[in-house]
């Protein structure tokens, strides 16, 4: 038996109204933690005095665990990271940069052999080949500047 609640009879509190029960169980149920909110642990109480039995205990955040997808910048679009929480999907994109324009390298020209044919020159810009062709048959007058070729 357990000794719970003073009574309030016509207002007032009767100081020697004391009832008397045995405490019936409500487990309070843990609850787990997130990335943003606080867990719970497991309780309890009486639900015919509300009484506290086993009080839950508060369990920290458990913060975001962010896993990053880095997409390198081009030619011509910038790059950026995307970070994504493992636990809750949570996403955002940081580490912005600027796209890294056309690198042009040029080769040397290649000259004609009695059997091949030359080229001017060969120049490679991001991630494809142009062919300057003017003199590939020098003895040929042509009037196309440039090819463009997939590496």
């Amino acid at each position: 038996m357990h000794n719970f609640l003073k009574k309030r009879i016509g207002g007032k509190k009767q100081d020697d109204l004391v009832v008397q029960h045995e405490h019936t169980i409500i487990v309070d149920p843990a609850v787990a933690p997130t990335c943003t909110a606080e867990g719970l642990t497991e309780g309890s109480h009486c639900s015919i005095c509300r009484e506290v039995l086993v009080p839950q205990q508060a369990i920290p955040v458990t913060g975001h665990h962010y896993d990053a997808t880095v997409t390198d910048p081009t030619c011509t679009a910038g790059g950026f990271t995307v970070y994504k929480c493992s636990a809750c999907g949570d996403t955002y994109t940081a580490d912005e940069t600027a796209a890294r324009g056309h690198t042009e390298v040029i080769h040397a020209a290649i000259a004609p052999k009695c059997t091949k044919d030359g080229l001017t020159k060969v120049v490679v810009m991001g991630n494809r080949k142009r062919l300057t062709i003017a003199n590939i048959f020098p003895n040929i007058q042509i009037a196309v500047p440039q090819i463009l070729l997939p590496l």
